[in-house]
């Protein structure tokens, strides 16, 4: 149904080398993963209503130029049947619904870019995802027909 709570618990980012230490080109690879979901209480709600998502977010720089880690938990409320499914399922095969998992991945995503964007120009990482450019486009010499 919807994303209700969201929280980092832990964020880690790291710059092992300068950028001038660097030679050639540097390849980054992105990774997010559900660790774990739980049933979790909250005030004036039912029991099983909310799930606590667990994640983890990591930016790998490479060759060995630098990390970023974050982790944390969304809450998503659901009916309590539709919760309990999602529950046994995890359970037993750590596997979910192709369109919860992409809801909760893509909210997940969004938070954790940002917050990894801006950090990683405080120790001056490049981005881990491409930022819109500008191009200049030659114009054309305008004619003049009279």
């Amino acid at each position: 149904m919807s994303i209700v709570g969201f929280n980092f618990e832990k964020i880690s980012i790291e710059r092992k080398k300068n950028p001038g230490e660097v030679k050639g080109q540097i390849d980054i690879k992105n990774n997010t993963k559900i660790k774990d979901i739980v049933e979790e209480d909250a005030p004036n709600r039912k029991k099983g209503e909310i799930l606590r998502f667990s994640f983890e977010f990591n930016t790998l720089y490479e060759p060995a130029f630098g990390q970023t880690t974050i982790e944390g938990f969304c809450l998503y409320l659901d009916d309590v049947k539709k919760n309990k499914d999602t529950l046994s399922k995890w359970k037993k095969d750590k596997d979910l619904d192709k369109e919860l998992m992409s809801k909760v991945l893509n909210f997940v995503l969004a938070k954790c870019n940002i917050k990894a964007l801006a950090l990683s120009q405080d120790v001056n990482l490049p981005p881990q995802i491409p930022l819109p450019k500008l191009t200049a486009k030659k114009q054309e010499a305008e004619q003049y027909i009279g």
